[in-house]
């Protein structure tokens, strides 16, 4: 009895040993997975995070050789300069960028650190508005391209990984009626300082301004 006793502990110990093993190798998985998520975070960005939902890889600016946005910040910026403002915690700046594409308006705001700039809030959006932007002429909004054809913010997709599903419920923004965009044919998106918040699709995606955002340290 008692070498069944002592091999009966033995297995036991040898259980728990391993399940405490496993334990510890899942709370080093979950705990990278978290790091990943939080990356945005770190760069100043909105409670969800910059590339928390990156931009598939089946959405293509067709006219523009299929080109999707990609880039991201590495270096953040640790005051506002070159005509940049501050507000919260980011930096913006106007550009004008007449008949420009989206996407070189994109790469434009990339070698600043910074990408077109996307609404997060409503006080952040009245203050780009009233302090940054100069004229009622369309400007690009960072969002870009849905997985099918919508109208729904919440299934759009970001030039910055920002997931619109936590942004549209503290935005009072939509897309005018009747227009969509999708994952290839209408993928870019405008919007006017004095319009009523509502957001149009750009056919040629050639545009007047754009604003761009860049995160910084604080």
């Amino acid at each position: 009895k008692a070498v069944v006793s002592t091999q009966s502990t033995g297995t036991q110990a040898s259980t728990m040993s391993v399940a405490i093993i496993l334990l510890a190798l899942f709370g080093l998985s979950s705990s990278t997975s978290i790091l990943c998520t939080d990356y945005g975070k770190d760069l100043g960005g909105s409670s969800d995070g910059y590339y928390a939902r990156p931009v598939p890889q089946q959405c293509r600016h067709n006219d523009r050789n299929g080109w999707r946005p990609t880039f991201r910040i590495t270096q953040p910026m640790s005051e506002c300069r070159n005509g940049y403002r501050p507000f919260k915690n980011s930096c913006f700046k106007e550009v004008r960028v007449p008949d420009t594409p989206y996407d070189d308006a994109e790469r434009m705001c990339n070698r600043d650190q910074a990408h077109i700039w996307l609404p997060n809030t409503n006080e952040e959006n009245d203050w780009v508005r009233r302090s940054v932007i100069t004229n009622g002429k369309p400007y690009y909004v960072g969002i870009f391209c849905a997985k099918q054809q919508t109208e729904d913010l919440n299934k759009m997709y970001t030039v910055s990984g920002e997931d619109m599903r936590l942004i549209t419920p503290r935005l009072r923004a939509r897309m005018r009626p009747g227009q969509w965009i999708d994952d290839s044919r209408k993928v870019c998106v405008t919007m006017s300082r004095d319009d009523d918040n509502a957001y149009n699709w750009t056919s040629r995606c050639n545009n007047w301004a754009v604003v761009c955002e860049a995160p910084r340290k604080l």
